[in-house]
């Protein structure tokens, strides 16, 4: 089985859980016994990397937006458990904090745990070089108006056409991951 993921797929295993990454590893495993073959453009690897700091600042933004605040009315302030709820809140906002480090220092030394089964794919995958030839034919397609994708996003042509070249003559199934 021949498997294509396109920039924004591998983009999305940044908003997925611990257990679904842990799914993903499951397709290292067959890419690497060969039982699934893992296509990549040099495009695709190329947009990944342009676009993965703008995905992880989204993250990081969200993170930092996301408030840990209960105002409590004044009258509640004699009460015991209102020391208890203000404690708890002061806790949880330094886990947040620490969280939020921890998170931007394993961004910065791309440890995630996406950017690790990202990395395992793109080293097992079969890689499709973007040529000469390549953009020749996308820039015929963009000419007579064929390209596929965004108006003015040439990304996308340039996929179809490495898919195209490589296994356009094949009766061969090719699951794309968009």
């Amino acid at each position: 089985m021949k498997v294509f993921i396109d920039t924004n797929g591998f983009l999305s295993f940044y908003d997925m859980s611990n257990e679904d990454i842990e799914e993903l590893k499951k397709l290292v495993v067959l890419v690497e016994q060969g039982e699934v073959e893992l296509i990549l453009t040099d495009q695709i690897v190329d947009e990944f990397y342009r676009n993965r700091e703008s995905k992880i600042r989204e993250s990081i933004q969200a993170l930092k937006k996301g408030g840990i605040d209960l105002r409590l009315p004044a009258p509640t302030m004699k009460y015991p458990e209102h020391q208890q709820i203000q404690e708890h809140l002061r806790e949880l906002s330094e886990l947040k904090q620490a969280t939020l480090r921890a998170f931007e220092e394993d961004a910065k030394n791309n440890t995630l745990p996406a950017d690790i089964v990202i990395k395992k794919l793109i080293e097992v995958g079969t890689r499709i070089e973007v040529d000469q030839e390549i953009i020749d034919c996308v820039q015929d397609r963009d000419f007579r108006g064929n390209p596929p994708g965004k108006n003015g996003s040439k990304g996308d042509a340039i996929n179809w056409e490495c898919l195209l070249r490589h296994f356009g003559n094949t009766k061969d199934d090719i699951v794309i991951v968009s």
